[in-house]
């Protein structure tokens, strides 16, 4: 075999990656410029017919990998109350 004739079978057996989708976004809820880099941005999405929350930092098209937390909408009014007794602690 030659060669090239390898390097097809290797191709063969091996394809290229599918090029990348673009991410599902959700609905936007809110987005917020970040002064070092990217954004913070708040969607709303669906798994398996449940809803759920996503609050990541956005770098670009793609959320930055490890920097994104899921919230359950039952978990919504927990929240939402420990955001606000953040706002109040001094």
């Amino acid at each position: 075999m030659t060669p090239r004739e390898i390097a097809a079978k290797y191709a063969e057996q091996h394809p290229t990656a599918a090029a990348r989708q673009e991410p599902e976004q959700g609905i936007v809820i809110g987005r917020r410029k970040r002064p070092d880099k990217g954004e913070l941005r708040l969607s709303k999405h669906e798994y398996n017919g449940r809803p759920y929350y996503r609050l990541a930092i956005w770098d670009g098209l793609w959320p930055e990998k490890g920097k994104q937390v899921s919230i359950r909408e039952s978990e919504l009014a927990d929240i939402v109350t420990w955001l606000c007794d953040a706002m109040d602690v001094k």
